[in-house]
C-alpha cells in the first residue's frame, strides 16, 4: 500500500507540473518575421548625412543620424543611412503589433511623413524602394 501511495503521489506531481507548463507554452507566440525597409532618403529636403555607426560583434550599430521605427511601445534599432539611402529591420517581439502602425522616425527627433501598417508573412519581408520624406530638423 505504501509503494502504490508513493507511486500515485508522483504521477500527481508529475500531472500538475505538465499541466502547468503546457499552459505556459500555449499562452505564447513566437515573433513574426522581420520586415525590412529599404530605399532613399530626403530630409529637409535634402540628402542626410551618413550614419555613425559602431562596431558591436559582427553588425554595426547606429548612433547618429539614424532611422527608426515605432509602433506603440516597440522601438527598433536604428537604421544605417549611407550615401542617400536607408536600411532598417523592424522585428517586434510578439504577434499582438501585427496591423500596427508603421512610424519612421530620423534621429528620434521627426517624423516621416510616410507610414505603413505591420503585417505578417511567412518569410521576411522585404520593402525595397519605401522612399522616406522627412521635414526639417527642428
Amino acid at each position: 500500500m505504501k509503494n502504490f501511495l508513493k507511486l500515485a503521489t508522483m504521477f500527481a506531481i508529475l500531472f500538475v507540473s505538465l499541466s502547468l507548463t503546457s499552459s505556459a507554452i500555449e499562452g505564447s507566440s513566437p515573433p513574426p518575421m522581420p520586415t525590412v525597409y529599404s530605399g532613399s532618403i530626403i530630409l529637409g529636403g535634402v540628402i542626410p548625412p551618413d550614419s555613425v555607426v559602431r562596431r558591436v560583434g559582427v553588425r554595426n550599430e547606429c548612433v547618429e543620424n539614424c532611422v527608426t521605427v515605432k509602433m506603440r511601445d516597440f522601438v527598433s534599432d536604428g537604421g544605417i543611412v549611407n550615401g542617400g539611402f536607408y536600411t532598417v529591420t523592424v522585428g517586434p517581439p510578439d504577434s499582438s503589433y501585427v496591423s500596427s502602425e508603421v512610424t519612421f522616425y530620423y534621429d528620434d527627433l521627426v517624423m516621416a511623413d510616410q507610414t505603413d501598417r505591420f503585417m505578417i508573412s511567412a518569410t521576411f519581408r522585404m520593402m525595397r524602394d519605401f522612399h522616406l520624406t522627412f521635414p526639417d530638423l527642428p
